[in-house]
């Protein structure tokens, strides 16, 4: 979970960048973070990343489960 939170300011940017179409709203990195960050605020850079994490949290259970069901056989 810490992970996803720490990184998930740049798939945010990565998401942002490739659902860009004829209008190109974002001319790279560096100006998306600018942009968001004026635009939104430096909290605008973690929009959405409750429901990144409700998809995390399962998978984590799913992985730990399955560890520790291998591992005591």
């Amino acid at each position: 979970m810490t992970a996803a939170t720490a990184t998930y300011p740049l798939d945010l940017v990565r998401t942002r960048l490739a659902a860009q179409r004829n209008d190109v709203y974002y001319q790279g990195i560096r100006h998306a973070f600018h942009t968001i960050c004026r635009d939104e605020g430096f909290l605008g850079l973690y929009k959405g990343l409750g429901a990144t994490l409700l998809g995390v949290a399962p998978s984590l259970a799913i992985s730990f489960s399955v560890y520790e069901s291998l591992r005591s056989s």
